[in-house]
């Protein structure tokens, strides 16, 4: 298969605006990669295709050699996973990348349909049954101690 014109590069501090500007348009596809990046940073590994002009083509996540995200075109994606040997544990795609799949990670079996529900404002209905109370700065402290104990490692 032929990649003219594609490059493969690393997301970093040095290109991290092209990779922003990228995903801001589609932030609920590109949560993880969003999240993953900013937080854990040492355990993330983002690979963009890029073309002649400097568009993202594809994007790989790799979270700790454990997790891989696809997003984007084949051709891209094959370009990136071309000569590579991972084994993960999961693989997220989309259903065009389900043959990417089978080819590079032939070991992986299982598949679970997610589906992403969005709704526009004039849309949502109100549901509450409870009365809500609007937090602020006072309350920083007891839900700093909340999260620490749910989830001490975030």
């Amino acid at each position: 298969m032929k990649y003219d014109g594609l490059r493969s590069v690393r997301v970093s501090k040095d290109n991290e605006t092209i990779f922003y500007d990228y995903i801001k348009n589609n932030f609920a596809e590109f949560f993880f990669f969003h999240v993953d990046y900013a937080q854990y940073p040492e355990s993330t590994e983002i690979y963009m295709v890029l073309d002649n002009e400097e568009k993202i083509q594809s994007m790989v996540l790799i979270w700790e050699d454990r997790r891989i995200q696809l997003r984007g075109s084949n051709v891209g994606l094959e370009f990136l996973l071309n000569g590579k040997d991972y084994k993960p544990i999961s693989v997220t795609g989309f259903d065009n990348h389900r043959e990417l799949i089978s080819k590079y990670f032939p070991a992986y079996k299982k598949e679970i349909a997610l589906y992403r529900m969005n709704m526009a404002k004039s849309e949502h209905k109100k549901f509450e049954k409870y009365d809500f109370q609007k937090l602020n700065e006072s309350h920083r402290k007891e839900i700093a101690s909340l999260m620490r104990n749910a989830d001490p490692i975030f």
